[in-house]
């Protein structure tokens, strides 16, 4: 009988053990409670990742106290260890985020929505922002990480970037958005303009000028144009405004000359339904690197627009207040679904970028809800 108390007692005490070392192991090794799970990363040093042995990629761990310093188009690849249930990833910001992306080459072991990947955007406008992708579980946990986009590719922000230069008085500043002038009557701008994109620009005016000052295009390079505030009228202030276009981007320059004040309209007219351009019936097909522009107008003249689905990596920059370029990513075979909203509706538009091979099933790129185009 005192030697079956004794086994009993050793079986418990060895039980207790393996348990207690696990937990053990589990809070000292990993540093995470039981129920909770950990978020680690893996940032590709080579630009060419074909280029790396799949062997040598490991995911670490990070001090999410900490800010980790990243450059335009850098990667951030990221895997969930622990957890269960469904993942949920987020960002502050809209682009960058690819969910179920994993390096080249790696197993996924049955589990690809514990990965994900976010391209930091070479945008001059997120230098020194903060960015935090998060992840949470089915049981609510959250992890975070934050990072900061330290430098840019200055060259080809510079090449891409439709950038409209003003000289007045010999003072040059440069415009990548719609800006406003004050000059005074019979002043003389000087415009040079800049794009990556392509060298067919475009100056015409919005036809809403009290002035309609002279341009004059340079006969032996139309990037070049000096424009002058004066009039046969006599008036002394007015408005004048110039839109500069490249085909893809668009600048509204509003030029006010002598006392004259800011107009209020907003160049949009609220009537009637919310509609986007260009209009098509079904799906739209671009080519992956592909730029093409979108035009919202009616509605409550207050838009909003967001990529809900990005499954080639692509991104849009906003024109004005009514307009996007759309730039297809390098992904071929996906769709894409942007989507503009006014505060009261909202419309959507599938962008198919390359051909989609018959085998796959659309099904997995987007909810049966964006499949029809609004």
């Amino acid at each position: 009988m005192m030697g079956k108390m004794i086994m009993r007692w050793m079986t418990l005490s060895f039980l207790f053990f393996i348990i207690t070392g696990l937990i053990s192991s589990n809070i000292q090794g990993q540093n995470i409670p039981l129920n909770e799970f950990e978020l680690k990363v893996y940032i590709p040093d080579n630009i060419d990742e074909t280029s790396v042995n799949p062997e040598d990629i490991a995911f670490v761990s990070f001090d999410s106290l900490e800010i980790l310093e990243v450059a335009g188009n850098d990667k951030v690849y990221f895997k969930i260890e622990g957890g269960s249930g469904d993942f949920v990833w987020e960002s502050t910001e809209m682009f960058g985020l690819l969910e179920k992306s994993l390096p080249i080459g790696v197993d996924d072991e049955g589990n690809l929505n514990r990965f994900a990947v976010y391209q930091v955007p070479d945008e001059f406008a997120l230098l020194d922002i903060e960015i935090i992708v998060s992840v949470t579980d089915s049981n609510m946990n959250l992890k975070a990480l934050t990072m900061k986009m330290v430098t840019f590719d200055r060259l080809h922000f510079e090449q891409e970037l439709f950038i409209v230069k003003a000289e007045t008085l010999g003072s040059l500043t440069s415009y990548h958005q719609s800006f406003t002038l004050t000059v005074e009557n019979g002043a003389e701008i000087k415009f040079m303009l800049t794009s990556g994109f392509n060298n067919n620009f475009k100056v015409i005016s919005e036809g809403t000028s009290s002035l309609f000052g002279e341009i004059k295009i340079d006969p032996s390079d139309n990037s070049k144009m000096t424009y002058v505030a004066s009039n046969s009228t006599g008036a002394l202030s007015g408005v004048d405004k110039i839109i500069f276009s490249d085909e893809i981007n668009t600048i509204h320059a509003t030029i006010l000359i002598g006392n004259a004040t800011m107009p209020s309209s907003s160049g949009c007219v609220p009537d009637g339904d919310l509609r986007i351009g260009p209009n098509s019936e079904g799906r739209i097909k671009v080519d992956p690197g592909e730029k093409i522009k979108f035009v919202a107008q009616g509605g409550t003249c207050s838009f909003t627009w967001r990529l809900t689905t990005n499954n080639s990596g692509s991104v849009i920059k906003i024109i004005n207040l009514n307009a996007v370029s759309f730039i297809a990513g390098n992904e071929s075979g996906q769709v894409d679904v942007l989507e503009v909203s006014d505060g009261l509706n909202s419309k959507r538009i599938e962008i198919q970028v390359g051909e989609i091979q018959k085998a796959n099933n659309l099904s997995c790129f987007i909810s049966k809800k964006s499949q029809i185009r609004d």
